[in-house]
């Protein structure tokens, strides 16, 4: 199976309002995984935070999306910029992902 480099972003907020809700950006994952294994691996991640919350629980909702996926040279396959967080854009320059 094809391995990749998936970063998943997990937002977090305090309410459930919808398309109104303000989310923060509060993780960034990178997980070299099968390509058959995303949703497997987002939803891992999500209930990692269900069951184990942050020592200082942040925020009562989560959402996580994998919103950039690379082959193992660095490569761009997939990038969903409608799905990033704001504060995800520094992220992508200090990490050459800018494109």
């Amino acid at each position: 199976m094809e391995k990749l480099k998936v970063i998943f972003q997990v937002q977090g907020c305090d309410s459930d309002d919808g398309d109104d809700a303000e989310y923060s950006l509060d993780a960034i994952h990178e997980e070299i995984i099968d390509k058959d294994k995303i949703e497997d691996t987002r939803q891992a991640i999500l209930q990692k935070l269900i069951d184990n919350p942050p020592k200082h629980k942040i925020h009562d909702n989560y959402l996580v999306n994998d919103v950039l996926w690379l082959d193992l040279k660095d490569n761009e396959l997939y990038r969903d910029e409608d799905s990033f967080h704001y504060d995800f854009w520094e992220y992508m320059i200090d990490d050459k992902y800018e494109g």
